[in-house]
């Protein structure tokens, strides 16, 4: 590679799909990335967590601060349309559900609080990037693709200043540059899904994580591998994760960052 890059790790759903006071999944994956020193982000569902889930969150970030970032991932996970806020979702109804969110971030997590917000099923629609803005929002996260389709759909959609265009989400994710023209708040999105199937909670192979990074370092300079902790329910997903990890850390011209502080550095 010809120059330094950035990679972030973004975890979805924390408060989701657990009986558990803290998920096991949550615990394991975490354990992971403080192992091999690489930082990782949690999307906390505001609405979801528990109580003994927060108050983890908080020891283990007290503890390892530069490795573990909280952000607000949405309100309840409720699925409106297409997601929970895309589709014909208004600005006030939207609005409303944020600020919710956001209080309870606020009052739970403190100074710890990331202040970067991240869209369930990764839709929203022309309000929402402007409401996240509006209430002080950092980072707004969604996700990006590197294919050509969807560069060459992107740079239209830049090129009107639009957040969504037709059916589709804009993503604002580019080389060097996370800004939209009329906002403050930056787009830094992920661009590598490591799962395969939702439903059968299945992993992609490291060869073709391996073949999406690739195509990605031609296009990106911010690179983020999306999870979603309740997937890793063994031991052999959690070593591939571990692989993957290790694998990374051998390039010497990688760095790792949380989500939080990605934009300030390139300032």
């Amino acid at each position: 590679m010809d120059k330094i890059r950035t990679v972030f790790f973004r975890n979805d759903d924390v408060g989701l799909f657990s009986s558990e006071p803290v998920s096991s999944e949550l615990v394991n994956l975490t354990q992971t990335f403080i192992e091999e020193n690489i930082p990782i982000s949690h999307g906390v569902v505001p609405e979801a967590v528990n109580e003994e889930t927060v108050k983890w969150l908080l020891e283990v970030k007290s503890k390892y601060p530069h490795l573990i970032g909280i952000e607000q991932h949405g309100f309840s996970h409720t699925k409106h349309e297409k997601g929970e806020f895309g589709g014909r979702r208004g600005y006030e109804e939207q609005k409303g559900d944020i600020m919710a969110g956001m209080e309870f971030m606020k009052h739970n997590f403190g100074v710890r609080f990331s202040w970067c917000f991240t869209s369930p099923w990764v839709k929203y629609n022309s309000h929402t990037k402007r409401i996240c803005d509006e209430l002080g929002f950092k980072v707004f996260s969604g996700g990006v693709s590197p294919k050509v389709q969807a560069r060459v759909f992107n740079a239209i959609g830049r090129l009107f200043n639009l957040n969504v265009l037709g059916p589709k989400e804009v993503s604002y994710h580019r080389t060097r540059r996370f800004d939209q023209k009329g906002f403050r708040i930056a787009e830094i999105s992920p661009s590598i899904d490591v799962i395969k199937d939702y439903r059968e909670r299945t992993l992609k192979k490291l060869d073709a994580i391996r073949m999406r990074y690739d195509n990605c370092r031609k296009h990106f300079d911010v690179i983020g591998f999306l999870l979603h902790q309740w997937v890793f329910d063994t031991r052999d997903k959690i070593q591939i994760i571990r692989e993957l990890l290790i694998e990374l850390k051998k390039d010497e011209e990688l760095t790792f960052h949380l989500l939080e502080n990605i934009q300030s550095r390139r300032r």
